[in-house]
């Protein structure tokens, strides 16, 4: 059985191995992330690359326009008022009224202003009002250039004009404002008022074009943060937010679609804009609370999201099919083993509540602690803008969609094209707007273009939002000391839904403070860890021990690392970025695997104990019928002395058994099973082995009368003796126990036992690939144990003893029929003589 094991299970030989390098906490986002795909490329250094990606670009596209507007700059407001300031400029710009137009280029824009100016200001009642009023003459005082002497003239003549009936003072009003029309002559006012230079208009529209500028500036420059929010937000899933209406078509006809001024207008394609506005997220298009409480629609929104950003981060698509996703489970997905694991524990702790106790609070750990969670906090603001976001989108579409911004931009294109004529008016100013105006170098989104950017970002944000909507980001929670920590856990975070992934307890000062060497312990869930005496194997064996990732996969070392880079961060008062901290086990050289070995630990005691079956059972009862037929008591008659007959009985089954060592020796060595070991200490162990059976097979037939009842209990019994070596093995290396020397030499008290302990040995020296030999006979490759090959042969050796004392007592108690004839009752019921 062994040598045809050994066949179908030969020795593979291993390359050498190398491993790819695993980021924390403090390497960034994005590598945190990339570690999440399911292929990679390892480099010379073991950090993995994804030649397709195209979050390098990206990056540095960000970072260009980061830099070339300053967004991140001390002297820049905030997201949140960036937002309302668009809000309140786009407002600003919808509100205030459009001044009269006017023309530049000849006096015949001035006639028409003074003929407007004549049709009210010249009409009968106009004239009436100015008059006769009850302040009439102060009025009249202040139109009028009339000298302090003429004053009472001018009294008398409101006296007489006012005076009379209604009828009669419209009439005279009237006729005198035709008098005064056919006086005025419109060319003598306006060289005498120096009205036919331009510039003497300029103040009826410099308060009104100087705001314009601001709120068109500032326009600008917001915008073109939407444009790059929406160039980001185009390359996640659409329809995050399905259900809303469209709130504007590409295909319709309106004068928004006109206000085109140069290059730089971005476009979007029907078909990107429609899946933008299928895809938008006004706040009416918000799904239900009965859907975001289905804990299948966030495993949905979350699995969207990662398909979309898979091509970015790890340069590859994945159609996520919708029946697949009804199913809810990621395998019918097609997600690799590595990304169920990863995703599937990701997503199980971000939606449990987790939290990370600390204690004390109150002291300078609460400085630590905050800065450990400025990652969870970047998450939680990401989450606060897409909701104020998608509260401002709604108003900024309602601005857009009334046209005032498009009137006010058409005025400008025509007031900018007339001070075009008159380059001298611009002396004083110093917009640069102004000025790219007059050069034609200005342009502006179209309105079209703008409400297709909305779509695309209120899709990505209520996207993010859906999928955020039952993740905490308040991670981290303090208590006073490390007992209230363990009451809180087992008595009441269970009743708060509260999942409690691990504690951080640190010693402080008694002010509060902490040491310049901190000390901190971390103390996780169990079920996040590995038992202390599983962390490596009880012995060595070639190979890299690659099986048990617990502290990196389950995140002790992720808060250990962000842990001791908030202290340093703390005690240095700025954030350290630089270098992130990777994980990366050590390169393996090449060796030969050979899973055979692991087999005849337990297979070749196993085995051997199952060939023997037969022979014992046979020499049992072949003893026991002499005994039951009375050849013993003829042979006893004819001067046979009783040492003789053991010794006799012992030659034949040795010789037997002899045979079968012998075989069995060559084929372990020479057929390749046990390679390594010396195959006169693999003789001489089986040769103990065979006499301690023979003994063991003695005792058995002291205690029957009965040949056939002989041989079927000594079988039952011979393999029954095997079970104490079974349980000693499942306790060492399932259970992982401790199982004491002494402990081991009371279980070898049974023969069997103690072979299959003892070909244990030869098996873990197997797998070393050093095997048996002189050097090692005393000495066990298991850490910490006590027990070896030597005390196993030794075992037996005691075994075989103990096997003949126990058989030549019986005889001499019960001579005749064996212990078990029911006609005596105990051991102890023989002649004195004995003792």
């Amino acid at each position: 059985i062994l040598l045809g094991l050994r066949q179908k299970k030969p020795a593979i030989p291993v390359k050498e191995a190398f491993y790819s390098a695993a980021p924390l906490t403090s390497a960034g986002i994005i590598p945190i992330m990339q570690s999440l795909c399911p292929d990679g490329q390892r480099d010379e250094f073991g950090f993995l690359q994804y030649k397709n990606s195209t979050v390098t670009q990206l990056l540095e596209q960000i970072s260009e326009v980061v830099e070339q507007n300053r967004l991140f700059t001390s002297d820049r407001p905030g997201l949140g008022q960036e937002l309302e300031s668009l809000q309140q400029h786009l407002e600003s710009l919808s509100s205030t009224p459009l001044p009269p137009d006017y023309n530049f280029n000849n006096s015949k824009g001035i006639v028409s202003y003074f003929s407007v100016s004549q049709g009210v200001l010249l009409t009968g009642p106009m004239l009436e009002a100015l008059t006769c009023r009850q302040d009439g003459p102060s009025e009249l005082s202040k139109i009028l250039l009339v000298s302090e002497k003429q004053r009472p003239v001018l009294q008398a003549y409101h006296s007489a004009v006012c005076s009379g009936g209604e009828g009669q003072r419209s009439e005279h009003f009237r006729q005198l404002s035709l008098k005064l029309r056919e006086q005025l002559i419109t060319q003598s006012v306006t060289e005498k008022l120096h009205l036919e230079q331009p510039n003497s208009l300029v103040p009826l529209y410099q308060s009104y074009l100087g705001v314009l500028l601001k709120d068109l500036a500032d326009v600008e420059r917001l915008l073109k943060d939407v444009d790059l929010l929406s160039g980001l937000a185009r390359l996640l899933p659409k329809g995050a937010c399905a259900g809303r209406s469209p709130a504007f078509s590409p295909n319709m006809t309106s004068p928004l679609n006109t206000t085109i001024w140069g290059t730089n207008t971005t476009d979007i394609s029907g078909e990107e804009g429609m899946e933008g506005v299928d895809g938008g997220g006004r706040a009416g298009g918000w799904k239900g609370k009965t859907e975001a409480d289905n804990p299948h629609s966030q495993f949905s929104a979350f699995v969207q999201l990662w398909a979309g950003l898979q091509p970015i981060l790890c340069g590859n698509n994945r159609i996520i099919e919708p029946e697949a996703l009804k199913q809810g489970n990621m395998s019918s997905l097609g997600f690799t083993n590595k990304e169920q694991r990863n995703l599937g524990l990701l997503v199980h702790l971000m939606t449990t509540n987790p939290k990370i106790l600390y204690s004390p609070i109150g002291s300078q750990v609460d400085k630590v602690i905050q800065k450990a969670n400025e990652t969870f906090a970047f998450i939680g603001n990401v989450t606060h803008y897409t909701r104020v976001w998608l509260n401002i989108s709604s108003q900024l579409r309602t601005f857009l969609e009334e046209g005032r911004l498009h009137s006010h931009l058409l005025w400008l294109q025509q007031f900018s094209s007339e001070l075009q004529q008159h380059p001298e008016l611009l002396n004083g100013t110093d917009s640069e707007l102004l000025q790219n105006l007059m050069e034609g170098n200005y342009s502006l989104l179209n309105t079209s273009t703008l409400l297709e950017q909305l779509d695309t970002i209120d899709n990505a944000a209520c996207g993010w939002t859906h999928f955020m909507s039952k993740v905490s980001v308040d991670v981290f929670k303090g208590f006073p000391d490390e007992d209230s920590i363990v009451n809180y856990t087992l008595n009441q975070a269970y009743q708060d839904n509260v999942s409690v992934f691990a504690s951080v307890i640190f010693q402080t000062n008694k002010d509060g403070s902490l040491p310049p060497h901190v000390l901190y312990k971390i103390r996780q869930n169990s079920s996040f860890t590995e038992k202390t005496n599983e962390i490596r194997r009880a012995y060595w064996r070639p190979g890299p021990n690659t099986g048990g990732k617990f502290y990196f996969l389950y995140g002790f070392v992720w808060i250990q690392d962000m842990i001791e880079r908030a202290i340093i961060n703390t005690f240095v008062g700025h954030d350290v970025v630089e270098p992130g901290n990777y994980v990366q086990m050590f390169p393996y050289p090449c060796y030969t695997r050979d899973d055979f070995l692991f087999v005849i630990e337990h297979m070749m005691p196993l085995c051997m104990v199952i060939s023997w079956v037969y022979s014992v059972a046979m020499m049992i009862q072949h003893i026991v019928a002499e005994k039951e037929h009375r050849l013993k008591e003829v042979m006893k008659m004819m001067g046979l002395n009783n040492a003789v007959h053991w010794v006799a009985w012992f030659i034949t089954g040795f010789v037997q058994l002899s045979i079968s060592v012998t075989a069995l020796t060559a084929i372990l060595k020479y057929g390749r099973v046990l390679l390594h070991s010396n195959p006169f200490i693999i003789w001489l162990f089986l040769t103990i082995y065979a006499v301690a059976t023979i003994m063991f097979c003695f005792l058995v037939s002291v205690i029957y009368s009965k040949a056939k009842l002989a041989s079927a209990c000594g079988g039952i019994i011979y393999f029954l003796s095997y079970v104490p070596y079974m349980y000693v093995a499942i306790r060492e290396e399932v259970a992982h126990d401790k199982i004491t020397a002494f402990e081991k030499c009371i279980a070898s008290l049974m023969s069997t036992t103690a072979f299959g302990l003892g070909s244990k040995y030869f098996a873990l020296y197997e797998v070393a690939g050093v095997g048996i030999q002189w050097r090692t006979i005393s000495q066990s490759p298991v850490e910490g144990d006590d027990f070896n090959l030597g005390l196993a042969m030794m075992m037996l050796i005691i075994d075989a003893g103990v096997y003949g004392v126990l058989t030549w007592y019986i005889e001499a108690v019960h001579p005749d029929l064996g212990l078990c004839n029911g006609r005596r009752s105990g051991l102890c019921n023989g002649p004195k003589k004995i003792w």
